[in-house]
């Protein structure tokens, strides 16, 4: 199973960043280009580096951290552990999961319930995930009642 670890390391990857970028002018640093596919898209993230600074195996580790959260977290993955989770498949949550949950609830109640965590039914209705339904939103209404 994924440990919560691997988010304090994607946090500390993007802290690093922060620091980098608001350390250094354009001048005073080189510009580091990341880029990959995870999630069913790409992503592109530049940060500004000292010059002495190394970003050697950085590339690397945010591929691993995105891994990671597919791994966990893809929808469109159906051996994903929350693919399983949805389909009945298992009951086991990981940390990643378990964070994101706690996160979700914590901003359900302070938006008084606002925000709902419950949307699979939705999200299947629209054509996402990995079982996913016509797309037309048809059926958004039956699951309501799941939501």
């Amino acid at each position: 199973m994924i440990r919560i670890f691997a988010i304090m390391t994607l946090r500390e990857i993007f802290i690093s960043a922060s620091f980098a970028l608001c350390g250094c002018g354009a001048t005073d640093g080189r510009q580091v280009v990341l880029e990959g596919f995870a999630e069913g898209t790409t992503y592109r993230i530049v940060i500004v580096i000292p010059r002495a600074g190394d970003a050697t195996g950085l590339q690397r580790q945010v591929d691993s951290l995105f891994a990671a959260v597919e791994s966990s977290m893809s929808i469109y993955d159906s051996a994903s552990l929350i693919s399983r989770l949805n389909d009945n498949r298992t009951d086991s949550l990981d940390g990643l999961i378990t964070y994101c949950i706690r996160l979700a609830n914590r901003v359900s109640e302070e938006s008084g319930g606002l925000y709902d965590v419950t949307i699979m039914p939705l999200t299947r209705a629209w054509g996402f995930g990995s079982s996913s339904g016509s797309g037309s939103g048809a059926g958004v209404g039956e699951g309501a009642p799941n939501i």
